[in-house]
């Protein structure tokens, strides 16, 4: 990655690097810990704001667990707030501390301890986990699939982070620019998608992982030509209604707001599916493909658009 990307890239990425110590709730348990555990292993702290002990050791484990740089992530449960979470692990006083992965707990410890144990207990987690330091190119497979993991739950900063992590390894790797690209469009980062594809080498423009980037960037790049529209109303006697849905589509789109631009494309089709010549249906299926399969809106989209056209 250049000194210019770096710098583009510094502020949501300072942002990721926080991410991988996160605070959870009974509501969200499910998607932080046993979801997120499908990818990589999850640390769960249980501690109260009143234990000393947990106060000492936590920033410990959150030291530990940034060096990490998203092989293992953690999530701190507050016991005061979530005393149905604590009921259901059993924890009769804290810290208490639970690793799962691929959604069952697999190993903890009860008490404060100090750094080497902690590292011990990590290094340990790893191996069981079957996940590797990297050490070069060999090492971007599960670097990789940690990211799309943490992509496709819409953990924009997370996977942000384990992408920018990849691109340290290979500059020039399609796949993790590219989900780094969809990391900032879902943290509303326009200024930083833009710029991370005009950074983009060229040996990364022609490869079939970068299109769906600069699909986007067309979109990004198109103006809205009212003239064209009402020249389009007149000779087809179409819907103004159905036109102007098509035109905040491609708009919503371009500003990289992809569910509220495709949301608009089904509307379109719902309404009339063969309209334009399947004008709305052709859009929503090339954006779907640019996103690819491990966008978390693509898989949605899909069963949306099926069952519109099937109905």
């Amino acid at each position: 990655m250049t000194d210019a990307m770096l710098l583009n890239f510094a502020k949501p990425v300072a942002a990721a690097s926080a991410a991988f110590v996160t605070e959870t709730s009974s509501a969200s348990f499910e998607k932080d810990v046993l979801a997120a555990s499908m990818n990589h292993p999850v640390i769960v702290d249980f501690w109260a704001p009143w234990c000393g002990p947990c106060k000492q050791m936590m920033p410990v484990l959150e030291s530990a667990i940034a060096d990490e740089k998203g092989a293992v992530s953690m999530v701190k449960v507050n016991i005061d707030q979530n005393p149905e979470l604590a009921q259901i692990f059993r924890v009769q006083s804290v810290p208490m501390v639970y690793a799962f992965f691929k959604g069952q707990p697999v190993d903890g410890f009860m008490g404060a301890k100090p750094a080497s144990e902690i590292k011990a207990f990590i290094a340990k987690l790893k191996k069981m986990a079957g996940v590797k330091a990297p050490q070069g190119t060999a090492d971007i497979a599960p670097l990789l699939k940690s990211a799309d993991g943490f992509l496709k739950n819409s953990q924009w900063n997370e996977a942000a982070a384990v992408y920018s992590q990849i691109l340290d390894v290979n500059a020039e790797h399609a796949e993790g620019l590219s989900g780094l690209a969809w990391c900032f469009a879902g943290m509303g980062e326009k200024e930083a998608f833009a710029e991370l594809i005009a950074q983009a080498p060229e040996t990364i423009r022609t490869q079939a992982a970068f299109q769906g980037v600069l699909f986007v960037q067309g979109l990004m790049q198109a103006t809205d030509v009212p003239a064209q529209v009402i020249l389009e109303q007149q000779s087809s006697g179409s819907s103004t209604d159905l036109f102007a849905r098509f035109n905040k589509a491609r708009q919503l789109l371009g500003d990289l707001q992809f569910e509220q631009g495709m949301t608009e494309l089904i509307a379109i089709i719902r309404s009339d599916k063969n309209w334009q010549e399947q004008k709305a249906r052709i859009l929503l299926a090339d954006m779907l493909a640019a996103l690819g399969a491990r966008h978390p809106l693509t898989a949605p989209f899909r069963r949306q658009l099926s069952s519109v056209l099937f109905s």
